[in-house]
């Protein structure tokens, strides 16, 4: 049963699309839908090793002497899901809601980030009846690790130097700079310790917490889990012997701050008044703090079973020392543009296989020296506690572009049609138009998007009037374009 009204074109091909998995790294599925849409429409169409799609449509009668426009979105999305329900993004279709006008997926991450751009831009060329330039639209893979389909990307196969990307929020925002970024990847070989027969053990969760984009939302000073987690443990070390850890795990990802945290500790049995004694002053400490950007934080402790093994007390200390001591969050704000963050650092993920402690981290930053600087300092901090480190995607910035005709047009017919002023905007997040900026020089580039919240937590939703108004724009600022 449609939940979408099915005669919006754009949001029928967006219900269509929730249908099929992508989350990032498992792209394939939806590269083949892509490849035989084009074929179902008779248009060019170009995949590369990294599943990225180019699809050219000719330019409509009347648009022949007109540049082509470059039109751009990612396939993939961050798969995110509350704790208590079962659904496998690898398998099963979205479970679309619609309320009071907006729309979201039942207990998971909506996928408008970035369906919205994909369904404006299928609209566009399933549609024989819209005036357009030629349009070369581009839609790749692996944007929300890295931006790893945009890195190697062929440009040489884009003629044109006038590009909207369908990859933002706002509506009347056009994003002028971007941060760069790269992630560290920690791995912790840990020694596995029997666990003494006069031992108590508890089971420890953090949860409640609103997450989200771990660049959009960093200076909210949301919770992030993992960091409460390590305060909740260290409070519990500070009034009582030494504990062990196990099952210490945080399945989210590097650029979501996470929303929860579990993990068991293993103490001395004579030593359970003090370790209830620590968490519920901990757990006390950080209702409070949170209590506004937190309502919801809640705790669970339970004294459950002691296992027969948990991780050694010298490999538990340098487990918290380092989450403990991480940096995460804001570490500086730029000087340049009022109220924009200039660096930033997330602790996203936690993984524990047994005889191995991972742990991934997404660094953001304007500067380079700055998330240069910032890396060192971790590296350190891991190497004096046993961890080594490595460096996944790293991807680069865009200073401003500054303004150009193409802008200038858009903002023209953007306060003729809304009677809104264009914003540029800085942005503290990665985005594919740094890499687009670099390959293609002389490029003109805006960007447009609904309204939508909650991005990278199943608290994402999308405006549907706005989705709507969004693609009426775009459709009509390229019927101007001859």
């Amino acid at each position: 049963m449609s939940v979408l009204p099915q005669d919006i074109p754009v949001l029928k091909i967006f219900e269509d699309l929730s249908r099929i998995p992508r989350c990032s790294g498992n792209e394939g599925p939806f590269s083949d839908f892509l490849l035989d849409f084009a074929e179902r429409n008779n248009l060019y169409a170009f995949r590369d090793d990294a599943l990225n799609v180019i699809i050219k449509k000719p330019s409509a009668a009347g648009y022949e002497d007109s540049a082509p426009v470059i039109l751009q979105a990612h396939m993939d999305m961050v798969c995110q899901k509350e704790e208590s329900v079962d659904f496998d993004f690898e398998t099963s279709p979205l479970n679309l809601c619609l309320e009071d006008g907006w729309l979201r997926a039942q207990g998971t991450t909506l996928g408008a980030d970035d369906g919205y751009g994909v369904a404006i831009i299928l609209g566009l060329l399933c549609d024989s009846e819209a005036n357009h330039p030629a349009l070369e639209c581009v839609f790749t893979s692996g944007e929300e690790i890295g931006l790893l389909g945009a890195a190697v990307l062929d440009y040489t196969k884009l003629s044109g130097r006038r590009m909207i990307g369908l990859d933002s929020t706002g509506e009347v925002r056009t994003v002028d700079m971007l941060a760069g970024g790269f992630r560290l990847c920690g791995r912790k070989a840990v020694r596995l310790s029997s666990v003494p027969t006069n031992s108590v053990a508890f089971s420890l969760a953090v949860e409640g917490l609103t997450g989200g984009h771990s660049g959009a939302f960093i200076k909210d000073e949301k919770g992030n889990a993992i960091k409460l987690m390590a305060r909740i443990l260290n409070g519990v070390r500070k009034n009582s012997a030494d504990c062990m850890i196990t099952g210490l795990v945080c399945d989210g990802k590097d650029n979501a701050i996470p929303r929860e945290c579990r993990v068991k500790i293993v103490c001395h049995a004579h030593a359970t008044s003090a370790v209830e004694k620590g968490l519920e002053h901990t757990m006390n400490e950080l209702k409070l703090e949170y209590e506004i950007q937190e309502p919801e934080l809640r705790f669970a402790v339970e004294v459950v079973l002691p296992p027969d093994t948990a991780i050694c007390a010298d490999d538990s200390k340098d487990i918290i020392d380092f989450l403990y001591l991480l940096p995460n969050g804001v570490e500086s704000m730029s000087s340049a543009v009022p109220g924009l963050v200039q660096t930033s650092s997330n602790i996203g993920v936690i993984r524990h296989d047994g005889q191995t402690i991972l742990f991934d981290i997404s660094l953001r930053s304007a500067i380079d020296s700055r998330i240069e600087d910032l890396a060192r300092r971790i590296i350190l901090l891991a190497d004096r506690t046993g961890i080594s480190v490595t460096e996944g995607a790293r991807y680069p910035g865009m200073s401003s572009q500054g303004d150009s005709p193409f802008r200038q047009a858009y903002a023209a017919y953007m306060l003729q049609e809304w009677g809104a002023e264009l914003q540029s905007v800085a942005a503290h997040a990665g985005g594919e138009g740094s890499y687009f900026s670099r390959a293609l020089p002389g490029l003109e580039l805006v960007t447009v998007g609904p309204i939508m919240q909650g991005l990278h937590s199943p608290a994402e939703r999308l405006n549907i009037d706005s989705f709507v108004k969004v693609d009426k724009l775009v459709r009509g600022f390229l019927s101007t374009l001859k």
